[in-house]
């Protein structure tokens, strides 16, 4: 995910090379892989990413759907659903908690 977005869009106002064909070959590639996520820190960080990705390409119904489902893992997790979750994994899914909260307004 991270990939297609680095090949794909542009960061902080400052242009680059964009790959658009390569970008959705990673995109498709790594959506392939989202199914098959347990409920997990990092499944959460996959579904926002591809919801970034969507809105990036003005797929704004994909786009709230994986952020939908990254909200509804990083709650899930944050509620205890995995007690052995380490500090930086806490903090972390505190972060996407509040982003997923700004992506869907």
């Amino acid at each position: 995910m991270v990939c297609a977005l680095a090949l794909t869009i542009s960061v902080l106002n400052k242009p680059l090379p964009l790959d658009i064909e390569s970008g959705e070959a990673y995109f498709l590639a790594g959506r392939k892989r989202l199914g098959i996520l347990d409920i997990s820190v990092e499944a959460a960080q996959c579904h926002y990413l591809a919801g970034l990705f969507h809105k990036s390409h003005l797929r704004t119904m994909a786009a709230w759907n994986n952020f939908q489902q990254s909200a509804q893992y990083t709650q899930m997790l944050l509620s205890g659903c995995q007690p052995e979750l380490t500090i930086k994994d806490r903090h972390l899914l505190d972060r996407l908690f509040f982003s997923n909260i700004r992506m869907e307004g």
